[in-house]
């Protein structure tokens, strides 16, 4: 998750927090989910997309470094790949941003990060918010351990109609390098009132504002 000095900012003094949104195969079908994955074309801008926000801030963060406190907003950018199972097939690569706020619980270093964002994938043509909540543990200067929970709206368009919402946990580590912290994560997922399941690969890259 500049001033006059610069120094890195560590997992246990910088409180860097981390974000991530992995929404599900919204129709639950595997043949939806197999034919949006043969559109390579549209895949690769989907990705391009997702990825040059998270190189801007990579670059700026790097350039104007500061400490973060526990009570440091911080902006967080993101990719994740969803992969329908049982039968593993790619689905969509949603991009995302979002807003944290760490919280120092003061226990055995642990940290509560209630978060909000909003992800969308161009490749098939749905987003919506997501909210998570994340309990961390320092495990050493640099790096933390991350336990998640994730509550995540999609839909295409303005079709509140056709909104699912999914339930998620998951696991991941973030790594403080520098002013930044990047966080790499893999949660399962499934459809609050449907038998559809999914992983979620995630990298997210976080910064205190």
């Amino acid at each position: 998750m500049g001033g006059s000095s610069t120094r890195n900012v560590s997992v246990l003094d910088g409180r860097p927090r981390t974000f991530r949104i992995q929404p599900v195969c919204n129709t639950g079908r595997s043949e939806d989910c197999h034919r949006h994955s043969a559109n390579g074309r549209i895949r690769r801008i989907g990705i391009a997309s997702v990825l040059a926000p998270l190189l801007a801030l990579a670059f700026t963060s790097f350039a104007f470094q500061r400490r973060a406190r526990a009570d440091d907003a911080w902006i967080n950018l993101g990719v994740s790949e969803i992969v329908v199972i049982p039968d593993p097939q790619h689905y969509a690569i949603y991009g995302y941003v979002a807003i944290t706020l760490p919280v120092a619980l003061e226990w055995q270093q642990l940290y509560l990060i209630p978060g909000l964002g909003f992800e969308y994938a161009p490749e098939v043509e749905r987003g919506g918010l997501v909210g998570y909540l994340t309990l961390e543990r320092s495990l050493s200067e640099k790096v933390a351990g991350d336990f998640v929970v994730t509550l995540a709206h999609d839909q295409p368009g303005l079709s509140l109609d056709e909104a699912v919402y999914s339930l998620g946990v998951g696991l991941g580590v973030s790594i403080t390098l520098g002013s930044v912290v990047l966080s790499p994560s893999l949660s399962v997922y499934r459809v609050v009132d449907a038998p559809s399941w999914s992983l979620a690969p995630t990298l997210n890259l976080s910064r205190a504002l």
